[in-house]
């Protein structure tokens, strides 16, 4: 949707994309005041109309990616991405805004979709019994789930301080399960030089994390 606004909240233009995306027509909106604040979902609408006003007084420059919920003619909402900038005189006087807005509904949709998962993902990861430790090439901590810290007996933060291979007795038996790619060995911790620990036992899977390439980047 392409659009402009005079200084009294009131459609100046509006292109007919309004029709196909929101239901409306262009005669029902242009030159009547209020209308284009009126298109907005409550719940945003006075960030937007924030938004515009900085614009309008010359505050910013240009307001970039403003993201809201815009109005249907049936009652719903899509969600809207808005770029806005000012329409000035031949001296300079700023007399209205144009805008562009995009439809970002489907975007919205997909990125709920994988931040859900992403929950999801980490509660498991979180609640499986096992101790899990994620590492990167050089052996260095990336991540581990709440068994592992309760193996341990350390937090997330303490064992990245550390190599993994500082948390195991027989480095050498250690080192090359990892470079196996696709072992189990089992082997002893420990003990831990500042904390004391006893030593224990444990079989240690390693699993790669595989590039399409082919390449272990985990």
């Amino acid at each position: 949707i392409i659009f402009q606004i005079d200084r009294k909240n009131t459609f100046l233009f509006i292109n007919s994309v309004i029709k196909s995306l929101t239901g409306f027509n262009r005669e029902e909106l242009i030159g009547i005041p209020g209308k284009p604040l009126a298109l907005i979902h409550e719940r945003d609408r006075k960030r937007v109309h924030r938004e515009i006003v900085s614009v309008l007084t010359g505050e910013i420059l240009i307001s970039k990616d403003l993201e809201y919920r815009h109005l249907l003619k049936d009652g719903g909402h899509i969600w809207v991405s808005q770029t806005t900038y000012p329409i000035k005189d031949s001296i300079g006087r700023i007399m209205g805004v144009e805008g562009v807005v995009r439809n970002i509904t489907e975007k919205k949709r997909l990125l709920k979709e994988i931040s859900d998962a992403k929950i999801l993902l980490e509660r498991i990861f979180e609640g499986i019994t096992d101790g899990i430790v994620l590492l990167n090439n050089n052996l260095q901590l990336i991540t581990c789930n709440k068994s592992a810290e309760r193996f341990f007996d350390l937090s997330k933060n303490e064992i990245k301080e550390r190599n993994y291979l500082d948390l195991i007795e027989e480095k050498t038996d250690c080192v090359q399960c990892v470079r196996s790619k696709n072992n189990s060995k089992q082997l002893p911790t420990g003990p831990h030089p500042w904390k004391g620990r006893k030593v224990k036992v444990v079989n240690l899977f390693w699993f790669p994390v595989i590039e399409e390439s082919g390449a272990v980047i985990q």
